[in-house]
């Protein structure tokens, strides 16, 4: 093999044994949106559009995956759109609630964002890395759900409830009995100290009481009112408590910025084929969505 392969083989190895895993769920998130222009705040409607395109994650944890695009990038593997949302910001300081779901589980990303305001289009080509904005924090706002849009904070009182019923739930393992699963049926996969065991009548009782202790602790909680809290809104009227919060500041181009830079992607195509081969030209204008003789 040459030595060129042997490197190709190190990274895919590299990526199968250091992707992280990424949770697939949905984040209640609140994202404050500010833009600005010429160094000043953009107090105009702003409508924008954020797309990034990179490599969709498919599996769970990912491994694969990581590995896969490597070597999709050895063979000029075209990046996709892996994300997109559209929003409105009437002023500045607008919010959003794009809960930016499987938005994580991307690689190799590149955002951009297409907008128009007070009537003339503009783009901010690559302002990002990823879909999430940089600099969010969990508003940790409650620690007990309690069903039917009720939410919990604990209390000292709480905290030493639940630390008594573990106290007593500790005290239930005496009446878990040593058992021998090629005679018992009862005696199945639990282990303890290396050794088969299994609940008993005595057991089960035990551990009853500390269910129902448990539950009386929760009067020691304290109920959130929902008006004290930031909210997530989803749908017409629906509302939970935000997760996490987000703050994305964006630049929209000055019109002297915006002529100095726009030039039309088939123009550039066309100046740099006498500079690139044939080949690789074609392949340029395929991708900015022209076709190539």
């Amino acid at each position: 093999m040459k030595w060129s392969g042997w490197v190709f083989v190190f990274l895919v190895m590299l990526a199968v044994l250091s992707c992280p895993v990424h949770a697939d769920e949905l984040y209640p998130t609140i994202t404050d949106v500010f833009f600005e222009r010429d160094g000043l705040p953009w107090n105009e409607s702003v409508q924008f559009t954020v797309n990034c395109y990179g490599y969709l994650c498919k599996s769970w944890d990912c491994q694969r995956d990581e590995a896969d695009l490597l070597a999709r990038r050895y063979s000029n593997f075209t990046p996709q759109l892996v994300f997109s949302y559209h929003a409105t910001c009437p002023s500045y300081g607008c919010r959003i609630y794009e809960p930016y779901y499987h938005a994580e589980r991307n690689f190799g990303t590149t955002c951009n964002v297409d907008g128009v305001t007070g009537g003339k289009p503009f783009t901010i080509t690559n302002f990002s890395q990823t879909a999430v904005p940089q600099g969010c924090s969990d508003l940790r706002q409650f620690s007990k759900g309690g069903g039917g849009g009720m939410y919990y904070n604990g209390t000292p009182e709480y905290d030493e409830c639940i630390a008594e019923s573990r106290r007593h739930r500790d005290r239930c393992y005496q009446y878990i009995a040593v058992c021998d699963p090629a005679e018992d049926p009862e005696c199945r996969n639990w282990i303890l100290d290396g050794k088969n065991v299994k609940a008993t009548p005595s057991y089960r009782a035990c551990m009853d009481t500390v269910d129902r202790e448990r539950k009386d602790c929760d009067q020691y909680l304290k109920k959130i009112n929902m008006a004290d809290m930031i909210l997530w809104k989803y749908g017409n009227y629906n509302e939970q408590p935000a997760m996490r919060a987000c703050e994305l500041r964006l630049v929209i181009p000055s019109d002297d910025e915006y002529k100095l830079s726009y030039v039309p992607p088939m123009q550039i195509a066309r100046m740099e084929k006498e500079f690139i081969p044939q080949a690789v030209w074609c392949r340029l204008v395929e991708l900015l969505g022209g076709w190539c003789e």
